[in-house]
């Protein structure tokens, strides 16, 4: 996503834009700038104001199109094997959680009240769905100039203002590259049980097929190893409820 975001955005080639990634990333694992990353973990925020801001803009002043995006989605389900919008519902939360899976284990042992956990979830998905929502209906009002670009919604931005499309860019390369180092990291520190050399060899392993992985294309990757992941990230969550049910009724029949 991150070199489909430098290519739209200044027009470099995708493997010169996924290399500068893959550089910047291997660069910030090695030498270990943890207070660089804990500055860029604060950009989210801003990625959130502006996709806000453009939705907003975008609903307000363009008109919704429901019929011809509805065509497009009919044309678009006769080439997918998706059985309908609720499969792709549940695949793309899945998709979610499968993608901050490792972020939310660490975040829930670490809350002290297990209520927390529950109304931050509840909230937070709130919060996330509203955005989709609104975003979702801007991208409709403009369908027919997105439907064939990686990014929709920074083709929405620089076609705003060329100014706020720049840093829309800058956020959305600086939110991904914070996402990849800190879940690069992880993974590598964890599968190499602290070991330096395993884990260099685990960062330069993953870099590489990073690197290759991007010439398959943003919207192919969408279209063929998200769904994947998604279920992936399905079968990782039924264990997880049926743990908590099981703590659920075990504990409800020690009260009683």
């Amino acid at each position: 996503m991150a070199a489909s975001t430098i290519h739209q955005s200044f027009n470099l080639p995708y493997w010169l834009s996924a290399l500068i990634l893959v550089v910047l990333i291997l660069a910030t694992l090695f030498l270990k700038f943890d207070r660089l990353i804990a500055v860029l973990g604060g950009v989210t925020p801003f990625l959130i104001a502006i996709v806000i801001m453009i939705a907003v803009y975008y609903f307000t002043t363009s008109h919704l199109d429901f019929t011809a995006a509805n065509n497009d989605a009919q044309i678009h389900k006769q080439k997918s094997l998706s059985p309908g919008w609720w499969f792709d519902a549940i695949n793309y939360a899945s998709l979610q959680i499968a993608a901050a899976f490792s972020f939310l284990s660490v975040m829930g042992s670490k809350v002290k009240y297990r209520d927390s956990t529950l109304y931050g979830g509840l909230i937070g998905g709130l919060i996330i769905t509203f955005l989709l929502m609104m975003i979702n209906l801007g991208l409709i009002s403009q369908f027919d100039k997105i439907k064939h670009v990686d990014l929709p919604t920074l083709k929405l931005a620089t076609q705003m203002s060329p100014s706020i499309g720049i840093i829309m860019s800058v956020i959305m390369i600086l939110v991904i590259y914070n996402t990849v180092v800190g879940l690069m990291y992880a993974f590598a520190s964890r599968s190499a049980c602290h070991l330096a050399d395993v884990t260099f060899i685990i960062i330069i392993t993953m870099a590489v097929i990073t690197y290759i992985s991007t010439f398959i294309g943003f919207i192919s990757l969408i279209g063929k190893v998200f769904p994947i992941m998604g279920l992936f990230g399905f079968i990782l969550l039924i264990p997880v409820l049926y743990k908590g049910l099981i703590k659920r009724i075990t504990s409800k029949s020690h009260i009683d």
